[in-house]
């Protein structure tokens, strides 16, 4: 009578632990780059809404005898990361400013950019 032996093969706990431990590294050094990277994106965002509403508000003013007037003819796209203003509104004047959001992770420098008639765009560092 023959006897067949069964072995099992499965992971002892330091292997476990190894692999645990290396999981945590990764993930230690990708969630920085992660959120960074979700940061700038959320920047780029409030650049391009600035830009677009002052591309409209440029063509608007042809129509209209000032910024005052041409303001209401925008029709801006809206987001939940940050929300667009116009102030300092005159005849050939103006200043869109981008405003982050609670939620959204900026650099607190960068949580309000904006940008005038002249095509001043303040904070500058946040706009390189």
């Amino acid at each position: 009578m023959m006897h067949s032996r069964v072995t099992l093969k499965a992971f002892t706990l330091l292997e476990l632990l190894i692999a645990v431990s290396i999981i945590g590294i990764l993930a230690s050094i990708a969630y920085p780059n992660y959120t960074s990277y979700v940061a700038t994106a959320h920047k780029n965002g409030a650049m391009t809404a600035i830009l677009n509403a002052q591309i409209q508000l440029e063509g608007a003013r042809l129509n209209y005898p000032s910024f005052v007037e041409a303001v209401h003819a925008l029709v801006l796209e809206t987001s939940d990361n940050y929300r667009i203003e116009f102030d300092q509104l005159g005849v050939n004047t103006y200043r869109i400013t981008a405003i982050a959001s609670e939620h959204v992770n900026i650099e607190a420098r960068c949580g309000q950019l904006s940008i005038n008639e002249r095509s001043q765009k303040s904070p500058q560092h946040c706009w390189n």
